[in-house]
């Protein structure tokens, strides 16, 4: 296959960051871009596509879209880089109300065809529309089986109505920030200035007035309507003979009253009401996309995995026991998936038992990934790429409207549109590919690849089931890789969804896909962690920096939010209060470890040498070899499996199990090295299945790591006052 580089999508509102140096996309041809020095724009340097993609490949570059847009400015200027539940519950819950208001209000002026006048005429449907709001989180509250605690005197828990002053004040904010919920999030931490008052309300009058005849058909330019507002100040001011003369503005403070206007009034007013409605109103008529990743489709797929096994021919060649299990336990499968609309390109697919706002956050990222790793995990020959979108699709499900789901696209900077309930032809793609999937894909295997799959462990009816329906979501991953994508389509002009897009990739320019350190940022888990001398210590491993021990210094005995990712323990992010500091590990652990390994290398240990045995890091790595050697660790890191556990799971384990003392910079290791990512030859792929034995006997399963897992939740529960996150394990 003929390599090729892909043009990585920049524009001159972009950062992009390469070797500490921040520079801004000026130009671009089909070899190269030329940058501008974002402090200093007479500094200009040219670098190649190539260059840019292996940057951004081996984490020395980064892109940051939008960054120089006036949203973003004012956004990052109100709340600097901090995600949505970095602020307090309380106050986001009111954030998302007045959101929720907000978009009551452009319901009812889309309904009644005109725009409703956010005057006094407006404080009984804010009380209408509060009320239906609150009533309705509190039923759904009641469905999800949770009771809010209240004090005993408390006859309510709704929130105030706002006044139509304060809904006028976070109509303009929302929307001055790109529709962002956290431009309603209360920032204030104590008394401040307030606005500055009117020194005369006369002259404020005349500035006024002379600000919204910008919105005119004459097109007015600002600074002719500041001439106009002086030539009248001056003009009103020779009649006032014995009175204070009126004030005439500055440029500045003039010009900010005209910015301040509701935008889709200006350009109503400068060009005409039919084409401001054309100009904002959702674009979702039109599927004339030509760019991967500008339009993405996601939805969920509900699969009967023991019908989907029937029709592929696998049901009939498994065991009786397992026949029967799987009948009188029926094993459905949640897949949640995204496609891109200009190529029929499958970016993700992700099973689970429920759909979800976590499986849709887990598909998300799994767009944003290169998956050609998981690709050889299940035995298909073509890669499987990655991109982030521009706007994805999905329709109106809870786990679409999910805050976790709105929450996880904001930060990613990916524009979540929902077509209106029972449209399913506005998401025409996505419809399609679980209809393929299910009518023609499974046909085109035999069957064979199963058979005696129960050979593959020691016989267990219940464990042998679950790892046949993990085979079929491998299954349905390869066909999906080897097939769909390798299929010729008459919309592409007979070539394949692959063919498609490499061509696409080549002619237009794709958006970066998120770096580890964002990557993070948006999807970690955050803990609470003190610093001491070693910095902060993580499971087991100590990360520091002299930039963490000056805030030691300042505030040792508080506890600051650590963010860790379960694909990358090589560093963890710290909150400061100032921003988000990278801090990297002390020990010399690599970059490719994951959590699930870390936690399965001590699980072994502590098997060996008995419970809570001391940590030593020439056997974590030795067992983490193992594990690469029989390709456990690529399964686990691919996460594929319906029985993986959440981040969120398998965090809280890891730090049962670490307990003691952790790893230093003495027990660096300079003899033990780790092997890469080696996938294991799976006879299963070939049809074949034989004896196995040797080292892939040596890592622990997956049912062995949910039993160890138990196991930590028990002696949680047994030992500690606070209460477990852990349920019954399935």
């Amino acid at each position: 296959m003929t390599e090729y580089t892909p043009i990585t999508e920049m524009g001159p509102l972009d950062r992009f960051t390469y070797r500490g140096t921040n520079w801004v996309p000026v130009d671009y041809d089909s070899k190269e871009y030329r940058f501008q020095r974002e402090t200093d724009h007479r500094f200009e340097t040219r670098i190649s596509h190539a260059e840019i993609r292996q940057a951004l490949k081996n984490e020395t570059a980064s892109v940051h879209y939008n960054f120089h847009t006036k949203t973003e400015t004012k956004l990052r200027h109100i709340v600097g880089d901090k995600r949505v539940d970095d602020f307090k519950p309380r106050n986001v819950a009111i954030a998302r109300f007045h959101e929720a208001l907000i978009l009551r209000y452009e319901q009812h002026c889309a309904e009644t065809g005109r725009k409703l006048p956010r005057s006094e005429k407006l404080a009984g449907l804010l009380k209408k529309w509060s009320l239906e709001i609150q009533i309705e989180a509190q039923e759904l509250t009641e469905q999800e089986g949770t009771k809010r605690k209240t004090r005993c005197d408390a006859s309510t828990s709704f929130f105030n109505t706002p006044s139509v002053r304060s809904f006028n004040r976070h109509f303009r904010e929302y929307m001055s920030c790109g529709r962002d919920v956290r431009a309603l999030i209360y920032r204030r931490n104590g008394p401040g200035f307030r606005n500055q008052k009117v020194e005369c309300a006369e002259s404020y009058a005349i500035w006024l007035e002379e600000a919204r005849n910008y919105a005119s058909r004459r097109k007015p330019s600002k600074a002719k309507l500041l001439r106009d507002v002086h030539a009248r100040i001056a003009e009103e001011n020779k009649k006032r003979v014995g009175n204070a003369p009126l004030i005439a503005p500055g440029r500045k403070r003039f010009e900010a009253l005209i910015d301040a206007m509701d935008e889709f009034e200006v350009v109503a007013g400068r060009e005409g009401l039919p084409f401001a409605r054309a100009q904002f109103k959702p674009k979702m008529d039109s599927y004339d996309t030509e760019r991967p990743g500008e339009r993405v489709e996601m939805d969920d797929w509900n699969a009967d995995a023991m019908t989907a096994m029937q029709t592929c021919g696998f049901f009939q060649l498994l065991p009786k026991a397992i026949q029967e299990y799987l009948i009188d336990n029926p094993q459905r499968i949640w897949f949640c998936g995204a496609v891109d609309t200009a190529t029929n390109y499958v970016l993700a697919l992700k099973g689970g038992r429920n759909p979800s706002s976590a499986l849709v956050v887990d598909t998300l990222e799994m767009v944003m990934t290169d998956k050609t790793d998981i690709a050889k995990l299940v035995g298909a020959k073509t890669p499987w790429f990655g991109v982030r979108p521009e706007v994805v699709y999905t329709d109106n499900g809870s786990p679409y409207i999910a805050d976790a789901t709105r929450d996880a696209f904001l930060m990613c900077k990916i524009a979540l549109t929902r077509p209106p309930a029972g449209q399913a032809w506005k998401r025409p793609f996505i419809e399609s590919l679980f209809k393929t999937l299910a009518r023609d894909i499974m046909m085109f295997f035999d069957g064979r690849t199963f058979s005696n799959v129960v050979e593959k462990n020691d016989y267990d009816a219940e464990k042998n089931a679950a790892l046949a329906v993990d085979e079929f979501i491998n299954l349905v991953i390869r066909a999906i890789c080897d097939i769909h994508h390798n299929r010729p389509s008459a919309r592409l002009n007979n070539l394949t969804p692959h063919e498609a897009w490499v061509q696409k990739t080549k002619t237009y320019r794709v958006r970066a896909m998120p770096g580890r350190h964002e990557k993070r940022h948006i999807f970690g888990v955050t803990k609470k962690r003190v610093i001491d001398s070693a910095g902060v210590t993580v499971h087991g491993i100590p990360y520091n920096s002299d930039i963490l021990q000056t805030f030691r210094r300042k505030d040792g005995s508080k506890e600051y939010p650590v963010r860790i990712h379960r694909n990358d323990l090589w560093a963890v992010s710290v909150f400061t209060g100032e921003g988000w500091l990278t801090v990297e590990n002390r020990i010399g652990m690599p970059t490719n470890i994951s959590l699930a390994e870390w936690y399965l290398a001590k699980q072994d240990l502590n098997r060996r040498n008995g419970v809570k045995s001391e940590a030593n890091l020439p056997i974590m790595y030795e067992a983490i070899n193992v594990m690469r050697r029989a390709g456990t660790s690529a399964a686990m890191r691919a996460g594929i499996s319906l029985h993986t556990l959440r981040p969120e799971e398998i965090s809280h384990a890891t730090d049962q199990l670490f307990e003691g003392r952790p790893f230093t910079e003495e027990d660096k290791v300079d003899e033990v090295e780790l092997h890469e990512d080696d996938i294991a030859y799976d006879p299963l792929h070939d049809g074949y299945v034989g004896p196995q034995g040797g080292e892939f006997a040596g890592p622990p399963t997956i049912e062995e790591m949910l039993e160890g897992i138990a196991e930590a939740a028990a002696y949680s529960d047994n030992n500690d006052d606070e209460p477990s996150h852990f349920g019954e394990i399935e």
